[in-house]
């Protein structure tokens, strides 16, 4: 096996690994200023989460694969147990967008099940998508995976109550980056609104 040429620069080139770093502390920043902002709206405006939901303390994850390209993540508020998961999962998936999922499975589901199932049919906004994919764990937007809500009749609407797991999800461009605390917390006031 040989380099190409292309190939040798980059290994070659130690700026841009230092600014990748620098950059991925500084999204690290922004998850956790995120998290601030959603713990304070929680704190103003209380939610009947699952029980055993983390409200106190997010967690913010790295990873270098997801589809190849390197990923971060804050889970905030959040619950992850074998049979019930509730996690507002915020995440930054490079050279892509910034996305914000709401991801209810298991006993949470039954718990929202009624009030999403008689609210989403109603839901007008134009940048929800919903997860359609048969794995709740993937995040890329294709219509594979989500399906904008904006495109979908009554009928499918109602109909995605009757799904395992709900997924509902939004998308912010990366440039939008010094929005993303305050966007984060308009999508929860939004997506709380289908499951009050």
């Amino acid at each position: 096996m040989s380099l190409e040429k292309q190939d040798l620069d980059y290994l070659q080139d130690q700026d841009f690994l230092l600014r990748k770093r620098a950059i991925l502390l500084h999204i690290e920043e922004l998850l956790a200023q995120c998290q601030t902002a959603l713990k304070a709206e929680i704190t103003q405006n209380p939610f009947d989460f699952p029980e055993g939901c983390e409200i106190q303390a997010g967690k913010i994850s790295r990873g270098e694969n997801y589809r190849g390209l390197p990923y971060l993540v804050l889970d905030y508020p959040r619950m992850f147990k074998q049979d019930s998961i509730f996690s507002l999962r915020t995440m930054l998936w490079w050279g892509h967008e910034f996305s914000c999922t709401l991801y209810i499975l298991g006993q949470a589901r039954e718990s929202y099940r009624q009030s999403l199932a008689s609210q989403l049919p109603q839901a007008r906004y134009k940048d929800w998508y919903l997860g359609v994919h048969e794995s709740p764990w993937e995040y890329y937007f294709a219509p594979d995976n989500f399906k904008a809500l904006q495109e979908m009749d009554s009928a499918e609407k109602s109909r995605y109550g009757e799904r395992p797991f709900y997924k509902l999800s939004r998308q912010l461009s990366l440039d939008q980056y010094d929005n993303l605390s305050h966007w984060v917390v308009k999508t929860w006031r939004q997506f709380r609104e289908v499951l009050e």
